[in-house]
């Protein structure tokens, strides 16, 4: 027997929908989850007190009654929708990330990076600025002063 935790306060009311059962607590949250995972799938929120009643539609319209005074439909399918979305998007992230970590691994192996640029007294490239030492002076302004010009002009 599986216990389901994640609402903060008691849970009122339960609804079943294929391997998906669905709870609502005073909590003001209707929470989805996955039975055979034992796994929160989605949080719906919006109620402003406690969901006293669930229903589920054979389409997959999740529809909740609270102490608020009202009811909202939830679309099941389009939450569904958007997590196989994220999901995908997950696995690409991942493939992108293991096939940078790959790469940079390959470089190393390679030997990609100059071990003679990196060494004390090693001339280094980059701007000439950035590789001069500080005289301790600095630089006169070029800019031109705002203020008025105090010579006299002569007539």
């Amino acid at each position: 027997m599986k216990t389901l935790k994640g609402h903060s306060e008691c849970v009122l009311c339960t609804s079943i929908y294929n391997d998906y059962v669905f709870s609502g607590s005073d909590d003001t949250y209707c929470i989805q989850w996955d039975l055979r995972e034992g796994k929160v799938i989605h949080i719906y929120s919006g109620h402003q007190d406690a969901v006293r009643c669930l229903s589920i539609t054979e389409e997959g319209d999740v529809y909740s009654g609270s102490f608020d005074h009202s009811v909202r439909r939830w679309d099941m399918n389009g939450v569904m929708k958007l997590i196989e979305d994220e999901q995908k998007l997950n696995q690409q992230i991942k493939f992108l990330e293991q096939q940078q970590a790959d790469k940079l691994k390959e470089s190393k192996r390679k030997g990609g990076t100059d071990k003679k640029a990196t060494s004390p007294g090693a001339k280094r490239t980059g701007s000439a600025s950035s590789s001069r030492p500080s005289t301790g002076k600095s630089r006169p302004s070029t800019a031109k002063s705002s203020r008025p010009s105090t010579a006299r002009k002569k007539k």
